[in-house]
Parts: structure tokens; sequence; C-alpha cells
């Protein structure tokens, strides 16, 4: 199993979330629990989706980082059916208070979530 392989934590986001999704990246892997994050950890050449999924079934745990934005992403969707699918425990970062859509909720509703408007952090 190569490097990108043992990657502890699978990071989902919204692409206009990614300050924060770095943020966590760096925050988990300084503590010890190395990230598959994208784009950092894609490979050229290689199959997006396939990457994915590799990802996705060789982590530990997935993070998604959960705003109102990802209610219209086929991407995180698509990542979290996976997840589920394949039974990987997800942790939802709540960075701002909405609802899941139905296909979301479906998935999430009864996975961990952190709420992250409680704490004080620079991202």
């Amino acid at each position: 199993m190569s490097e990108g392989e043992k990657k502890k934590v699978f990071i989902s986001y919204k692409s206009q979330n990614k300050k924060i999704a770095d943020w966590i990246c760096d925050f988990l892997e300084d503590n010890g629990y190395p990230c598959w994050i994208a784009p950092r950890d894609e490979m050229p050449g290689e199959d997006y989706g396939g990457r994915i999924t590799k990802a996705i079934r060789n982590c530990k745990v997935v993070v998604l980082v959960a705003s109102s934005l990802i209610n219209d992403s086929k991407h995180v969707l698509t990542e979290m059916s996976q997840a589920f699918e394949m039974g990987k425990p997800i942790i939802c970062y709540m960075i701002e208070e909405f609802t899941f859509n139905d296909s979301l909720m479906y998935r999430l509703n009864s996975q961990h979530k952190i709420i992250a408007m409680d704490f004080k952090v620079n991202y």
C-alpha cells in the first residue's frame, strides 16, 4: 500500500470552503492523523473518481466540512454516498447553521456533528 493509501482521514468539502478544510487538515496532521484532501493528494493522470473512491475505501473516518453549499454539490453527495455505503464513520464539521437536503439528510442525519460555530477559530 502506497503512502497515499495510508491516510486515516478523508476530508470532503466544497471548494469555497477550502481554507477551512485546509485548516482542519493541518490541525489533524499536526496531531498525528494523516489526511487525504483534494487537490493536494490527487495524482496527475489518474482517474479522479477512482482515486476518490480508493481514498474513501482506505480511510478510517470521513470529515465533511458542512455548509449550505454542500446541498448543491454532486461531488459531496457522491463522496458521502460512498462513505455511507462503505460503513465509514462520518463527522460533520458544521461551519454554519443549515438543513441538509433530503439526499444528504438520509446519509448524514445520524452521523456525529461538531458545531464549529461554538469555537473561536481563525480560518
